[in-house]
């Protein structure tokens, strides 16, 4: 729920819900939260397995704007809840503020400077470095509300707001956060446009636009282009609608009618609310005195006491060699991570977590298959808490997705290293079906096998380099119309199997990353040329 602190038994229903789950490891988080209906109790719930973000909305800075959008917050409020949060442990705040909003002036602004820094000040009376974190967006007059007709902001005048809000700070622990992209435009747009906006998005598609969600993919100019390609121009959803006009979406009934939503624009407008006395500066106001509060720190606070498991001590590792079909081909490794801690979780699996404010399952994975790869030879070590019991694998099989299942398990002893460090060698394979003449393949393979270096251009964050993996690449070979490379991983230098399939493209039938690598095997190679079973490390 967006609203959550607004039921009326919330506290309750988190102090019973983390009673239940705290033994289980499961946290809870809450939403942005209303100052005003926060109460310590609330806090100590939440915060029993592992303390989340705190995050409150004030939307503007002064409590003038605030009534004009319907928040009815008051400074006291916010305030009284940033203490309430910094007392009970929390060292970083965020809050978030529209800036654009209409009747909002430079004294607006620069309140939102002032309540940021007194937010920070409160937190210094607390153990611990503070920070606070500030999200800045843009107004955007949304449709079906009393502010659909109100004019947004030019991107230059949202530039000059936020330079203004960040010029009265003067402060590195209250970071502000404001994307300055051409898309505000295109927002306002599409939420306000009509029919004829239908082509601009078929256009911006074909000219390349894709995952605009993300921030690295958003290509602002190619929006641009589509429009200027149908003779529009975003700026003029920007401006202010007459309330004679047609609305676009005034055709939608959602409960409230047109007149309804413009009588309360008007009101809006002619209420008159009498100013609150702005917040000062920090370095001009008087020092704020915390709470009376028994349960206070000053100076340096209480060492932490580790939690102790009351199981019994067990050194258990559970080893797993699992595999993926390609139905999951495309789930990236973090997707397998978040997924089979589901899957212990429920099945109830005695895994052990880490000490601390927040809580881990002491998992382990090998090397992470690279996205698009189907395996048999995937491998992950569980700390246990208690001995191992037949039923509790079978608990774990019973909760797998189809598509994923667990190949070989067995219980490892000892302090043997962690997975990564141990595999040295992977083992793929691909069907030589997606080459045309074997012949020019088996060439191919001889002339990698025979020569002293094979240079490969290698894509790092530091730029393109040239790399030669000829060491990491210990065999090629053609068995039963198969290709099997096997390359080395960890100690011994990496080679990629896409790296490979590249020296080897001439005759393939399709691109590079429709190759359907699998990998077969992993192993440690010892010096004395022995191969060792990772289950057996």
């Amino acid at each position: 729920s967006l609203s959550s602190s607004d039921y009326p038994e919330i506290e309750q229903l988190a102090s019973t819900l983390a009673t239940r789950l705290e033994p289980k490891r499961v946290g809870l988080f809450l939403p942005s939260l209303r100052p005003g209906s926060i109460t310590p109790g609330l806090l100590d719930s939440v915060k029993r397995v592992r303390r989340g973000g705190f995050t409150i909305a004030p939307e503007a800075g002064t409590e003038r704007l605030r009534k004009f959008v319907r928040k009815d917050i008051t400074d006291t409020q916010i305030l009284d809840t940033a203490r309430m949060a910094f007392e009970k442990g929390w060292t970083t705040i965020k809050l978030y503020f529209i800036i654009g909003l209409p009747t909002e002036t430079d004294d607006d602004l620069v309140a939102i400077a002032n309540l940021c820094r007194a937010i920070f000040e409160l937190g210094q009376s607390t153990p611990g470095r503070k920070q606070v974190n500030v999200t800045l967006s843009p107004f955007v007059p949304s449709p079906h509300t009393p502010l659909q007709w109100d004019a947004a902001c030019a991107q230059d005048e949202l530039s000059r707001r936020v330079t203004l809000i960040r010029r009265h700070t003067h402060n590195h622990q209250i970071n502000y956060k404001y994307s300055e992209s051409l898309m505000h435009y295109f927002v306002c747009a599409f939420l306000r446009g009509g029919r004829e906006l239908c082509d601009v998005v078929e256009t911006a598609y074909r000219l390349g636009c894709r995952f605009d969600g993300w921030d690295e993919e958003r290509q602002p100019e190619l929006w641009l282009q589509a429009f200027q390609q149908h003779g529009l121009d975003p700026l003029k959803y920007l401006q202010a609608i007459p309330f004679s006009a047609k609305l676009p979406w005034g055709h939608i009934d959602k409960g409230q009618s047109v007149e309804h939503l413009m009588a309360e624009r008007q009101r809006t407008s002619a209420e008159t609310f009498s100013p609150s006395p702005p917040i000062m500066a920090p370095s001009d106001a008087p020092p704020v005195a915390p709470a009376a509060d028994d349960s206070a720190q000053w100076g340096r606070g209480k060492k932490k006491v580790v939690t102790k498991t009351t199981s019994a001590p067990t050194k258990n590792r559970l080893r797993l060699r699992w595999g993926k079909s390609p139905r999951y081909r495309y789930m990236s490794h973090l997707d397998n991570l978040r997924l089979l801690e589901r899957v212990l979780r429920r099945a109830e699996t005695p895994v052990q977590y880490s000490q601390g404010f927040n809580p881990t399952m002491k998992i382990s994975f090998g090397p992470p298959l690279p996205l698009g790869f189907t395996s048999e030879a995937e491998y992950l070590d569980i700390t246990l808490d208690a001995n191992l019991l037949p039923y509790m694998l079978d608990d774990i099989k019973m909760r797998l997705p189809e598509g994923l299942q667990i190949l070989e398990a067995r219980v490892v002893y000892g302090q043997a290293g962690s997975l990564t460090s141990l595999i040295n060698r992977v083992v793929y394979t691909i069907p030589t079906s997606f080459w045309s003449d074997t012949s020019i393949l088996k060439s191919q393979i001889e002339r990698i096998m025979t020569g002293d270096t094979v240079t490969v251009h290698r894509d790092t964050k530091d730029g393109i380099k040239t790399m030669d993996i000829k060491p990491a690449v210990f065999d090629l070979r053609i068995e039963a119309d198969t290709l099997v490379m096997t390359l080395g991983v960890g100690e011994v230098g990496y080679a990629r199997p896409n790296e490979v399939a590249q020296l080897l493209r001439e005759t393939m039938t399709c691109e590079i990353v429709a190759l359907p690598f699998h990998r077969k095997t992993m192993y440690r190679a010892t010096e004395d040329g022995q191969s060792k079973n990772v289950m057996d490390l």
